[in-house]
């Protein structure tokens, strides 16, 4: 590879689309390359790490200027307004680079990739509740912030989190689900689990399936932990105490849940969705067309069945639980 460094690497567009995964005979070729030459390792780790670092930077609309432009005035700002952004240990890397990747980055990602990451914030006041374009199901605490990376959803879903919130994951294996908190990676597939991240602290409650965790800040991700249904992790960034696993019980996450949850004409669609995610049932619509209903309401510590009943009220239905009442039929 001669004089590359991994800052040059990451403005190479073959490298690029590899990091991505938007092209399989790129990803082929830097996978071959890297099982030819494994002491170049560390190196290639470093160059994915610039270019994931460009994609968070990057706000490119239609023109390569706009998004220069926009990348130059986000590198201005003071850096205790970055201070908690995971990419600053490489900010002086990244600035002598930008706006090489911004251009790579630009010219290569897919065509049908939202123009900027989506950003959602709950108010300090109230809980948010959110459908992802996959279906996956987000319940934002108070004041938390997530953003969806460019293309979200196209070949993997990320997700940046501020805050507390609970996912509930829609499967699919070929794209895993995972969110970045701080400097750590928790990562899924089909399942759903709760996330809040401090400055001093992160906390993972597994509800359903199986997440791993990294911590991503160095040269390469580092395995923290790998939890099961009913398991709790504990860590506090930069303190020497080794991180510490138990266990919960699921009536204290259920209960968090279902604290709040608020409707606005929400398309009922959606609001099936959130239900199914703060109560982990199932809910089957028979019978009518769900797409020209909406549903608003308010709900603070309701049980399921009170939730149903005015759900059917409003749209004028019957509810039934099955015998092990892990389904609800609305018709």
């Amino acid at each position: 590879m001669g004089e590359f460094t991994a800052a040059k690497l990451a403005t190479l567009p073959s490298f690029i689309n590899y990091c991505h995964g938007t092209d399989r005979a790129d990803a082929a070729y830097w996978e071959r390359y890297l099982g030819e030459h494994p002491e170049k390792a560390p190196m290639i780790a470093e160059a994915r790490e610039l270019v994931n670092i460009g994609s968070w930077m990057v706000r490119g609309e239609k023109e390569k200027s706009a998004a220069l432009d926009r990348l130059d005035a986000y590198l201005g700002t003071p850096v205790v307004a970055r201070s908690r952004r995971r990419y600053l240990p490489y900010a002086a890397a990244a600035a002598s680079v930008a706006a090489l990747i911004a251009a790579a980055i630009f010219l290569n990602r897919p065509k049908h990739a939202p123009i900027a990451p989506v950003i959602e914030t709950a108010a300090q006041n109230a809980r948010k509740n959110l459908v992802l374009p996959d279906s996956s199901v987000v319940l934002l605490e108070h004041g938390a912030l997530v953003e969806l990376e460019n293309g979200y959803g196209n070949h993997r879903r990320l997700i940046r989190l501020e805050g507390t919130a609970y996912f509930k994951v829609a499967e699919d294996p070929r794209k895993p689900f995972s969110v970045l908190a701080g400097k750590y990676l928790i990562t899924a597939l089909g399942t759903s689990f709760r996330v809040s991240i401090r400055p001093d602290s992160l906390q993972v409650l597994l509800e359903e399936g199986k997440v791993k965790v990294e911590y991503v800040a160095g040269k390469k991700p580092e395995l923290i932990a790998v939890l099961g249904p009913s398991d709790r992790l504990d860590l506090r960034p930069g303190a020497t105490a080794a991180p510490q696993r138990g266990t919960f019980r699921a009536a204290e996450l259920h209960t968090w849940k279902a604290e709040e949850i608020v409707f606005d004409n929400t398309p009922l669609t959606e609001a099936v969705r959130q239900l199914e995610a703060v109560y982990n049932i199932r809910i089957a619509l028979q019978d009518f067309d769900p797409n020209k209903e909406t549903f608003s309401g308010r709900f603070r510590n309701d049980r399921l069945t009170e939730v149903l009943e005015v759900l059917c009220f409003t749209l004028n239905k019957r509810y039934e639980i099955n015998g092990d009442s892990t389904e609800i039929i609305i018709h």
